[in-house]
């Protein structure tokens, strides 16, 4: 019975750290979400005082968000594709999988161009604040030596 509750002591212990690592992850968050509004150059106050009671989370394009974690556009692309964030092959690739959608990280945005009689659709992936902090750990964690 004292393995059980040992390991139920644990259980609660990475419980509360998890909770602790959340809340700082939301506050991150928030703070990315401020600072790309700003570099939009509309400040909070302005925004919430346009109208409606609804936070609407401001999008990223892949340029922004590469601005925002200070790599370029293409390593972050490769970065993102490596990660499973977006597709590699063709005709989807650059585009949003399922799993950074369902977990919010990025949105996906059809749109369409004239090629010649023809219109044809394409998907782009816009990131969220959410998604920056994902896209920043990556970047950020360490790497595995690899024997020469």
């Amino acid at each position: 019975m004292s393995e059980f509750s040992r390991i139920l002591d644990l259980y609660e212990e990475l419980s509360s750290k998890l909770k602790l690592l959340e809340s700082e992850r939301e506050g991150m968050c928030e703070q990315i979400a401020t600072l790309s509004e700003s570099i939009q150059g509309q400040s909070p106050e302005q925004k919430n005082n346009s109208g409606g009671n609804m936070k609407k989370e401001k999008l990223l394009t892949i340029t922004q968000a590469a601005r925002a974690v200070k790599i370029g556009r293409n390593n972050l692309l490769k970065v993102m594709r490596e990660n499973g964030l977006l597709h590699e092959s063709e005709p989807m690739r650059n585009s949003p999988t399922k799993y950074a959608v369902r977990q919010r990280l990025l949105v996906p945005k059809t749109s369409e161009f004239n090629r010649g009689p023809v219109t044809a659709q394409y998907i782009t992936a816009l990131v969220t604040a959410k998604g920056i902090v994902w896209i920043r750990d990556l970047i950020e964690k360490p790497t595995i030596p690899q024997a020469s």
